[in-house]
């Protein structure tokens, strides 16, 4: 259904994020007229899933290799860009701001737009509890306070939010949703033509960046007492970030770096094919808002899935029927449970249907993108 032009929404979000960039293609696919404020490095031209038909704007932003030198002057060029943010908007004149991540820039948004305002929490943002958290708890009060409707993907942070001072009533649980047309078991072909996956192994995959808040550590540490049952275990650390170097020294000190391949980065459009052809995924994050994007990626593929517990995810994953729940910084429970999936392939099998089925059911991309559409032409 194409709806009306009209309808103009100013995004606030970073286009360095699949997840805010899948969000405003979909609405700008349907002729939303959308205006985003990109607070991130790239350009449009890097983002060649994004439509060109949306117009982007750029705040000011200095970056360095350095994070605690981009944060000061980030704070530095706040009064700036409270100025040009303002000026924007006031040009715009949007129907609709919607904030994707509750930050200083959703605050600059919130503050100089009068009609309504939707924010969506993403969990780090709402969930931190480190000095800069304490200090922006303020700033992030009003965003929620002033927003017409904050949406989230999980029941543990819908709570979270409560905790700010936030009415029950304005908080919709929308699920970031899964293209089950795009992540699907009939991608699977044979492994010898995906570089990353070894033809005859066991190939274990995780897609967490390498931050501190995934214990990306933990699934290192439980590779010894895998590959000393099944020498031939490839597994593939995805992702990119702070803890790289750190992450292979470990395995190499550990003797199984042979049998890890750290990927970086992976191209969005090869992802489906490269989950499809996995044997098993594993997420050992230490805090999630509601169900990770490459959780449910991975389900949709038809994926045995085993992730840590918290958050949302035993609603998702019924523990031993559908995948495996695990307690967070156990990589000895970890390598026990990667051994009995590899010696139990039936399980494999059986865990990736129940799975695949559960995200069709209840998070596909296009239903809850439909919940968001209905939002918004209510709103306007």
């Amino acid at each position: 259904m194409v709806i009306s032009k009209n309808l103009h929404i100013c995004f606030i979000a970073s286009l360095d994020s699949i997840h805010a960039r899948r969000w405003i293609k979909y609405f700008a696919d349907l002729n939303y007229n959308i205006s985003v404020i990109d607070y991130s490095n790239l350009s449009i031209k890097d983002n060649d899933d994004l439509p060109t038909n949306i117009t982007v704007y750029k705040p000011l932003k200095i970056k360095t290799k350095s994070k605690a030198i981009d944060t000061i002057f980030r704070l530095l060029l706040l009064p700036i860009n409270f100025w040009k943010i303002s000026s924007i908007m006031k040009k715009l004149q949007p129907d609709i701001v919607h904030s994707h991540y509750v930050n200083d820039w959703s605050f600059i948004g919130a503050a100089n737009h009068d009609g309504p305002l939707v924010t969506t929490a993403w969990g780090s943002d709402i969930l931190n509890t480190n000095l800069a958290a304490k200090v922006s708890k303020v700033f992030k009060k009003y965003v929620m306070q002033k927003s017409t409707i904050i949406t989230c993907d999980g029941n543990f942070i819908s709570s979270s939010i409560e905790k700010l001072g936030v009415e029950p009533s304005k908080i919709e649980l929308i699920n970031f949703g899964t293209n089950t047309e795009l992540f699907t078991p009939q991608h699977r072909q044979s492994k010898h033509n995906m570089e990353l996956l070894d033809k005859g192994s066991i190939n274990i995959i995780s897609l967490r960046n390498l931050e501190p808040i995934y214990d990306i550590d933990s699934l290192i540490l439980a590779t010894p007492k895998v590959l000393k049952e099944y020498p031939q275990v490839n597994f593939i650390i995805c992702g990119t970030g702070g803890d790289e170097k750190k992450l292979k020294q470990l395995a190499k000190s550990i003797g199984t770096d042979t049998n890890i391949k750290f990927a970086g980065a992976i191209r969005q459009q090869e992802l489906p094919m490269l989950l499809a052809n996995a044997d098993i995924y594993i997420s050992t994050a230490l805090s999630d808002a509601g169900l990770s994007a490459s959780t449910a990626e991975s389900m949709a593929s038809g994926t045995a899935v085993i992730v840590t517990e918290g958050s949302d995810n035993h609603i998702w994953i019924e523990d031993g029927n559908s995948g495996y729940l695990i307690p967070q910084k156990s990589p000895g429970v970890l390598a026990n449970k990667i051994i009995d999936l590899i010696e139990n392939p039936e399980k494999r099998i059986s865990f990736g249907e129940k799975g695949r089925k559960k995200i069709v059911e209840d998070n596909n991309w296009n239903t809850e993108m439909n919940k968001m559409k209905n939002i918004y032409e209510n709103l306007k």
